[in-house]
C-alpha cells in the first residue's frame, strides 16, 4: 500500500481511468498519464487537482487517513487480545462493523489529572482499558494521557494495566 494520500489517490484514480470509468478524471488532469506514477507527479504539487480528482474518483484524504487508523486500531487490538477490526467494505463501513470506542480527559488542572487517574485505575480494576481505541485530552487531561502514554510505550500493556490496578486497602495492625 501506498504511504501516502497522494500516491494512494493516484492508485485509485488510475485504476477508474484504466478500466474506462475516469473520463471526468482524465478531462480535467493537464495530461493524459499513461501510468500511476505519472499521474502521482501531476498530483503532488497541485492541491487544488487532488481536490478534484479526489471528488471524482471518491476517495477521500478522510477514507485515506481512518484506513491508516484502522491498521494501527488492529495491530494494537491483536497486542491486547481484542476483537479484530472488521476486515470487509470501506474504510467508513469497517470502522462502523468494528465498534471503535474513544476515552476522553476533560480539563482542570491538576484536580482533573488527578481524577483521570482514577478513572485509569478503575477501568484497569475492571480490565476494560483495553476495549478503548482512542484517548483524547484537553488541558489538565493531558497530564494523565501523555504520563500514560510514555509508560505504555517504556513497558507492555499488559504491565501497566496489572500496575493501575489499586492495591487493596491495609487491614489495620491489631
Amino acid at each position: 500500500m501506498p504511504a501516502d494520500y497522494v500516491s494512494e489517490l493516484a492508485e485509485q484514480a488510475f485504476k477508474k481511468i484504466a478500466a474506462g470509468t475516469g473520463e471526468e478524471i482524465v478531462g480535467i488532469l493537464p495530461e493524459r498519464p499513461q501510468d500511476t506514477a505519472a499521474l502521482a507527479n501531476q498530483l503532488h504539487s497541485r492541491p487544488d487537482l487532488q481536490a478534484q480528482v479526489s471528488s471524482l474518483a471518491g476517495y477521500t484524504p478522510s477514507e485515506w487517513l481512518l484506513e491508516q487508523e484502522l491498521a494501527e486500531v488492529d495491530e494494537r487490538r491483536k497486542k491486547v487480545g481484542s476483537d479484530p477490526v472488521s476486515s470487509s467494505g470501506s474504510a467508513y463501513d469497517r470502522a462502523a462493523a468494528s465498534g471503535l470506542m474513544g476515552l476522553c480527559f476533560s480539563g482542570g488542572g491538576i484536580r482533573s489529572a488527578t481524577f483521570n487517574l482514577g478513572i485509569l485505575q478503575g477501568l484497569a480494576e475492571l480490565n476494560l482499558l483495553r476495549s478503548f481505541d482512542y484517548l483524547s485530552s484537553v488541558s489538565g487531561g493531558g497530564y494523565v494521557h501523555q504520563w500514560f502514554a510514555a509508560w505504555t510505550k517504556l513497558r507492555s500493556f499488559e504491565e501497566v494495566e496489572r500496575q493501575l490496578v489499586p492495591l487493596p486497602p491495609l487491614e489495620p495492625a491489631r
